[in-house]
């Protein structure tokens, strides 16, 4: 569920989920995904001072690589209904995934489960201004 909150503040900062962690007992292998309200804002992804290096990837979507070469953040916009007017138009919503030891996951599934996640929570917080997000990122 979404809640009220206001820029910079402790529910801002500090709003991650982790909708799904799963590993493997005796094996490295591990996924983990992670969901929250954005600490950068899109006119900080389309710079090009930012160190993260976001790149546009298509429809409303924007991504970037962490350094471990695991991990695959997406940021989209997401006006939730019934929003304070900051909120709106303030940060995007993120999703990250991250998986460890598992074969083919960076080529391919990665982005796959990406996508699936970045539209899942778009329709379940029933984002009202419908961002086009790409069925592979």
């Amino acid at each position: 569920m979404a809640r009220s909150w206001e820029p910079g503040s402790t529910a801002h900062w500090s709003n991650r989920n982790k909708p799904c962690a799963i590993a493997l007992e005796g094996t490295r292998q591990e996924f983990v995904s992670e969901v929250g309200w954005s600490v950068s804002s899109f006119a900080d992804l389309k710079s090009v001072r930012e160190p993260r290096g976001w790149r546009s990837v298509g429809g409303d979507v924007f991504t970037y690589e962490e350094a471990d070469g695991r991990t695959l953040v997406a940021a989209f916009p997401c006006e939730v209904p019934d929003a304070g007017e900051q909120q709106e138009a303030g940060l995007p919503m993120e999703v990250r995934v991250s998986g460890r030891a598992i074969p083919g996951f960076k080529d391919h599934l990665r982005g796959t489960l990406a996508s699936a996640l970045a539209r899942t929570m778009s329709g379940a917080l029933g984002c009202v201004n419908a961002p086009l997000i790409p069925e592979e990122l």
